[in-house]
C-alpha cells in the first residue's frame, strides 16, 4: 500500500493538509501524514517519524532510515535558500530507482519577478529557477535521466511594477525531473 508525507516550513500550509485529509471519507485508511520543517536532512527525526508511523499503521516493516519512491514540489524552489542543498537531500531522501519531478516557474528574464506582488516577495530567493542550472545542478547532484522542460503555462492577474493597472500575464513552468540510479 502507498503512503505520502508531506513536508513544508509553513505552520499554515499543514494545517491546509491535515484539514484535506480530515474531510477524507476514511482519513485513517488514507495513508497520509504532514510534518512541518525545513528539510536539511533525509534522516529528520519529523521525517522519519511520520513515515514510521504510516508504515506501523499498515502493519508493515521497512528498512529504517525510510528513503522514498517519488519526491514531488510545486511552487517550492523558488523559496529554497540553497537548491544544491535541497537537491542533495532530496536525493539522499530517495531509494535507489527513486524519482523527482519537481515544477516551479521559469525564470525567463526581468520580468519574472512580478509573478509575485512585492508585498509578497518576502521570502523569494529567486523569481524563478533557470532551465540550464536546474539541469546542471540535477546532474551534479547524481541523478541520471535528467530532463528539465516546459510543462505547462500558466496566465495570471499580475499588478504593474511602476504602479499601473493590472494586467495579465503568462509564465512558463519547467518541470525538473531525475532519478537516483
Amino acid at each position: 500500500m502507498r503512503s505520502l508525507v508531506g513536508v513544508d516550513t509553513a505552520d499554515g500550509m499543514i494545517d491546509a493538509f491535515n484539514a484535506k485529509i480530515g474531510a477524507l471519507l476514511q482519513p485513517e485508511e488514507a495513508n497520509l501524514a504532514a510534518v512541518c520543517v525545513l528539510l536539511e536532512d533525509a534522516d529528520d527525526v519529523k521525517v522519519q517519524g511520520a513515515a514510521a508511523a504510516l508504515a506501523s499503521g499498515r502493519g508493515e516493516s521497512e528498512s529504517i532510515p525510510y528513503r522514498f519512491d517519488l519526491i514531488i514540489s510545486h511552487l517550492m524552489l523558488h523559496h529554497i535558500p540553497s537548491l544544491p542543498a535541497i537537491l542533495a537531500t532530496m536525493f539522499q531522501c530517495l531509494k535507489p530507482g527513486g524519482w523527482i519531478a519537481l515544477t516551479d516557474f521559469e525564470d525567463f528574464g526581468p520580468d519574472a519577478v512580478i509573478f509575485h506582488p512585492k508585498s509578497k516577495r518576502e521570502g523569494v530567493e529567486r523569481h524563478g529557477i533557470k532551465r540550464n542550472e536546474m539541469e546542471i545542478m540535477i546532474n551534479g547532484t547524481g541523478f541520471d535521466q535528467v530532463k528539465v522542460e516546459t510543462a505547462f503555462t500558466f496566465t495570471k492577474e499580475v499588478e504593474d511594477e511602476d504602479g499601473g493597472p493590472k494586467k495579465e500575464m503568462s509564465f512558463p513552468f519547467l518541470i525538473c525531473m531525475g532519478r537516483k540510479a
